[in-house]
């Protein structure tokens, strides 16, 4: 038996290692459609064995070539802060509003019935960007800095160290922009447009697809290798 459960939904699998999308997609597994079932399901659905997948995505997560996934465990913490930075929330500063855009768009432009599933889609959208543009002041202005400084063996003006208590505070709030990601897959059926709906929306659904994809990596490198290797110098 792989080490990798097929019982494990596609969702939880793409959010502990984001490489796993591309390999899915490359099987024919619609990752959007069915980011809710399991990978036995789902490998049901689209006539594959599930262990053997299961196999292939632990063995190729591995191997992904270095310039497409650099190793993060090894770089220097203000050099992954950087990246973080530069992919991730400058790519955050420019989707976000323009979504914002598109979605209003959206919904002049479609009839009442989708005009209201769209409004609920708004405001669960709304929700998740608040959410994120906090996030990202508040990395920026303290959390990052405060980083950059402990990891050049100093102290911070005032004396003080960001504490595990804090790192443990921005885990939580990062838990709960994946329940809000959660609730707009959810809400979306996967960011699938309903069959009336013009093009217009359904470009913005694959638009929401796309934010989800890097939010997944961005949350990942954070959870799991930024504040971990942050949390080990304090």
């Amino acid at each position: 038996m792989p080490a990798l459960s097929p019982d494990t939904p596609l969702v939880d699998l793409i959010d502990e290692r984001p490489t796993r999308a591309r390999i899915l997609d490359r099987l024919g597994i619609d990752c959007r459609r069915e980011g809710e079932c399991s990978l036995a399901e789902a490998c049901e659905a689209n006539g594959l064995d599930p262990e053997t997948v299961a196999r292939m995505l632990d063995v190729a997560v591995e191997t992904v070539p270095p310039e497409d996934s650099p190793e993060w465990l090894s770089v220097s913490l203000p050099v992954l802060i950087d990246h973080i930075q530069s992919t991730h929330h400058d790519y955050l500063r420019r989707a976000l509003p323009r979504l914002t855009k598109r979605l209003e768009r959206a919904s002049r432009n479609s009839d009442a019935e989708t005009s209201r599933w769209v409004g609920q889609v708004r405001e669960a959208f709304q929700t998740l960007k608040s959410t994120l543009l906090e996030g990202l002041r508040r990395e920026e202005e303290y959390v990052f800095p405060a980083i950059r400084t402990v990891a050049a063996g100093r102290v911070l003006p005032d004396g003080s160290t960001p504490s595990q208590d804090t790192l443990c505070r921005i885990t939580d709030q990062h838990d709960d922009t994946k329940t809000k990601l959660e609730r707009l897959r959810a809400l979306t059926n996967g960011y699938q447009a309903p069959d009336e709906a013009g093009q217009v929306l359904r470009d913005v659904m694959g638009r929401l697809h796309e934010l989800e994809m890097d939010l997944r990596r961005h949350l990942h490198e954070e959870l799991y290798i930024l504040f971990p290797r942050a949390e080990s110098l304090l």
